[in-house]
């Protein structure tokens, strides 16, 4: 069971838009595709080395509830924090949850 004290910072999913300016120059920007409730945990020393087998450059692990339509190629912003995501994990396969691994872009 997700209990909902655990969410408590507010985070925007964003997902990569590209167009062409009027010079024909593709123009990338990020725009707000969801938000949601999380919580956003540094993986510590022991987590860390674990998750290094799979995924090296994992930094912090973010929970939000399910949403069908997350994918790898959003990426999510928390205050002035970018993260991008690394590998999405539906806890139990029960849609009650998601758990993002992500990496902070720096």
């Amino acid at each position: 069971m997700l209990r909902a004290g655990l969410l408590r910072h507010k985070i925007e999913i964003q997902v990569k838009t590209a167009h062409r300016d009027m010079m024909g120059q593709e123009v990338v920007t990020w725009d707000a595709f969801a938000y949601a409730w999380a919580s956003i945990d540094p993986l510590g020393g022991r987590e860390y080395f674990a998750a290094q087998q799979i995924q090296s450059s994992i930094s912090h692990k973010i929970m939000i509830r399910y949403q069908a339509n997350i994918k790898p190629y959003h990426r999510i912003k928390w205050g002035e924090k970018i993260f991008d995501i690394n590998a999405i994990l539906n806890e139990g396969e029960r849609n009650v949850s998601l758990i993002l691994f992500c990496t902070e872009a720096v």
